[in-house]
């Protein structure tokens, strides 16, 4: 069966193929658009359908079964938002599409959708509890329980108190004080918090708009936008004034948010105790130290985070949940996230032809000079197959470099124009990983990211670039049959350093989502961001 699976929504818009039970493709409309998480209020997956039905030539009309994320969608009047001409034509297209298409359609809601693809990627077979939290959804709920034995879920919980004063609607209204995007760059807060300390008054204002009361409820009083509201009240009274300010603002709004979502997990894991894997999806779990914090203090033998946790991931679960009700769905671990496009040799080569770049051969051929290049802190982009699904590069779309200088996370951010306050991941040999980083549990999560684990002590000052200032890093584990090209680089480097770690960052621009095309890859080659580049194996640098 052939079934396309699609999200319509405020932000993060994608499309899913799945045929036969085997996921085909799953993409994000940034990757293809080239804006960021095309936030506006509505638009449609168009760009990300059109990219899967020219890569497999299967069209919307071909498909057996549709599968919707959010139908709720569908009731909106665009007349009620400032959208351009074009984009409420395309939504009506696609709502008149839908309508038309004479199939059957398989309609599911929001949580559910973020509960199945995070259940379905991990393929744990034991009984796991599933639990989704994000800033909200048409169902009015943010947060919602499951509980899942081999490919089934039960929704058990949900919390369905006001929006405006959630936890995930904290970080969303917090973001326009400190000059960010919301949905965009609710990390960067989370990033700021280790250099900044408690502010009281801050965490009583966060306690009134939303605590944890026990009972699996969280007070949240308010049916306007309390948040907004009240933070527009603390900027008048100077919270955000300086970047210190804004630091101890951080602190606190993590503090809260651990403080909240930790005890809400441990009285889940209390009223179910013989659930024992945990899988958590939706946009706050993109916290990586509150997953830190989830995993280590509330009982699981493992946990699990939805590499793309946020709303790219819910066309991907939509499709999941039709294909495992039509029986074809084989519930077992995926072996990656890798489920976008990718370019044939002869496309990278005509692409190189625009660009002011020379071939120097197989990267596996002159692996003395890469190794040697890299510990003379050259930067070297890697363009290798298909694309990921999710937030995080994870190899094939990234950029390393020598983790072994505190100031490469500077030097990189002036490369490509960034201003992260987040450190850098590292990339370590799964042979390694264990000597590097306090890794006591849930070691598959950390081949995708999602987490954050201690450095070791003795590690600390080896690879300062991607150590946190709490002596944490967010490492990403890596494996020779699913990573090949980071796995050569890091045994011929730790070889030569006895260091089996390097800064992995994504391949993209300040601002921009991770790249796609060759194209792209070549024009940060040629400008400068990279100093070399290792795409589909061929090693490239500027003429």
């Amino acid at each position: 069966m052939v079934i396309y699976g699609m999200f319509f929504g405020a932000h993060q818009y994608s499309t899913a193929l799945i045929k036969d039970g085997k996921i085909l493709y799953a993409i994000e409309n940034e990757r293809v658009t080239r804006k960021k998480h095309g936030y506006s209020w509505f638009e449609s997956p168009k760009a990300s359908y059109i990219a899967i039905e020219k890569a497999t030539g299967i069209k919307f009309e071909d498909a057996d079964y549709i599968a919707i994320s959010d139908p709720g969608q569908f009731r909106y009047d665009l007349g009620m938002y400032n959208n351009s001409p074009d984009k409420v034509a395309n939504y009506y297209f696609w709502k008149q599409k839908i309508k038309d298409f004479n199939k059957p359609i398989f309609a599911f809601e929001h949580h559910q959708c973020h509960a199945a693809v995070g259940y379905y990627l991990s393929g744990f077979p034991e009984k796991t509890l599933i639990v989704t939290m994000d800033g909200g959804s048409n169902e009015k709920n943010y947060t919602t329980v499951w509980l899942g034995e081999k490919g089934n879920m039960i929704k058990v919980h949900q919390n369905i108190e006001p929006l405006e004063g959630s936890l995930g609607c904290i970080w969303f209204e917090l973001c326009k004080y400190f000059g960010y995007t919301p949905v965009k760059d609710e990390g960067k807060i989370m990033g700021l918090a280790p250099q900044g300390k408690l502010n009281q008054d801050f965490y009583e204002i966060l306690n009134e708009i939303c605590r944890y009361q026990g009972n699996l409820s969280f007070s949240t009083p308010h049916n306007f936008p309390v948040a907004d509201w009240a933070f527009a009240q603390c900027e008048g009274n100077g919270f955000f004034d300086n970047e210190q300010k804004k630091a101890d603002i951080a602190f606190t709004t993590q503090k809260h948010f651990e403080d909240n979502i930790i005890p809400y997990i441990k009285d889940l894991k209390a009223r179910f105790p013989k659930y024992t894997k945990l899988v958590m999806s939706g946009g706050l779990f993109a916290n990586v130290k509150a997953n830190q914090k989830i995993n280590e203090q509330c009982g699981f033998e493992e946990v699990f985070i939805a590499p793309p946790m946020g709303d790219e991931g819910l066309s991907l679960g939509a499709a999941m949940l039709a294909s495992w009700k039509l029986g074809e769905w084989e519930h077992k671990p995926t072996k990656d996230v890798f489920f976008g496009l990718e370019y044939t040799d002869e496309q990278v080569m005509d692409a190189a032809l625009k660009f002011n770049v020379k071939a120097k051969g197989k990267y596996t051929n002159d692996m003395e000079f890469v190794i040697s290049e890299l510990t003379n802190r050259k930067v070297f982009g890697i363009f290798n197959g298909r694309f990921e699904l999710g937030p995080r590069a994870l190899g094939n779309r990234s950029v390393i470099m020598e983790a072994t200088n505190r100031y490469n996370h500077s030097h990189l951010n002036q490369r490509f124009g960034r201003e992260e306050t987040m450190p850098f991941a590292p990339i370590v040999l799964t042979e390694k990983a264990k000597e590097v980083f306090d890794i006591k549990s849930s070691e598959f999560a950390a081949e995708f990211m999602t987490l954050c684990y201690n450095v070791k002590e003795e590690w600390k000052e080896k690879i300062p670039a991607v150590t946190h200032i709490d002596g944490t890093a967010r490492p990403q584990i890596v494996k020779q049959d699913v990573h090949p090209v980071f796995y050569n680089i890091l045994c011929e480097y730790d070889k030569w350093t006895n260091i089996p770690v390097l800064i992995n960052t994504s391949f993209n621009g300040h601002g921009e989502p991770i790249i796609d095309t060759p194209e792209q890859a070549f024009t940060h080659l040629e400008k400068g961001s990279i100093d070399y580049l290792i795409i589909n194996d061929m090693l490239y640098a500027r003429n």
